[in-house]
């Protein structure tokens, strides 16, 4: 298991088990950008091994190389899933912050996905 990994899953227990009223959200927010962070870790590495010139570009075109090369079915749920924190991890007027249910889930999605992509 990465490192990152790692920290993002005790992040995330630490966000889930909660802490004083009032100080959740900012945990959750937190929590959910170390699970979108393992994500972009892990695709970094298999692009800096096979291809470092897809460092430079977005993270949406990183994804789509992706899909070219392990199958749409898993780059779809590294995308869905980065899609959904990336969402968490800003702050907006209109939404409320991830809920402790959603970083379970999500928490479970990213070692799925990331147990999917090669390791490098």
């Amino acid at each position: 298991m990465d490192a990152l990994l790692g920290i993002a899953m005790d992040g995330t227990a630490a966000a889930i088990a909660g802490g004083p009223k009032g100080v959740s959200a900012p945990h959750n927010r937190a929590a959910a950008f170390l699970l979108r962070r393992a994500l972009e870790e892990r695709l970094d590495s298999i692009l800096g091994a096979r291809h470092p010139i897809l460092l430079r570009c977005a993270a949406r075109t990183r994804i789509a190389w992706l899909a070219q090369h392990v199958g749409t079915a898993s780059a779809g749920r590294y995308a869905t899933t980065w899609h959904c924190l990336s969402l968490a991890c800003h702050y907006h007027r209109s939404v409320l912050p991830p809920t402790r249910a959603e970083l379970r889930g999500w928490r479970d999605d990213v070692a799925a996905v990331l147990r999917e992509l090669p390791t490098l």
